[in-house]
């Protein structure tokens, strides 16, 4: 399934829901690698939706070369913050037609 097919699913999930919801998107990046172009516009696309619903949208890109501990950054701030969802984005996707 391609990120363009993921965002339409989450979107759909979330239109069902009223209420203002925290989400936290992370995205761990190498610090030898940047994030690819068209997952930039993504999730452009999707903080654009989300901003529609009222839905309040903290991105999270930190940058080590452990995944684990990036990932471990993410969860802290998500359960400091208290998140209602929290979203893991790859910074490779590539979506080809």
């Amino acid at each position: 399934m391609n990120i363009q097919k993921w965002i339409i699913l989450i979107t759909k999930i979330l239109q069902f829901i009223t209420f203002e919801m925290k989400i936290h998107v992370g995205m761990c990046v190498y610090p030898t690698m940047g994030v690819h172009p068209e997952t930039v516009r993504n999730i452009v696309q999707f903080d654009l939706e989300s901003q529609d619903r009222k839905n309040d949208l903290t991105l999270h890109f930190p940058q080590t070369f452990s995944l684990a501990y990036s990932r471990n950054i993410i969860m802290k701030a998500a359960i400091k913050d208290d998140a209602d969802w929290v979203i893991m984005w790859d910074s490779d996707i590539q979506v080809k037609e």
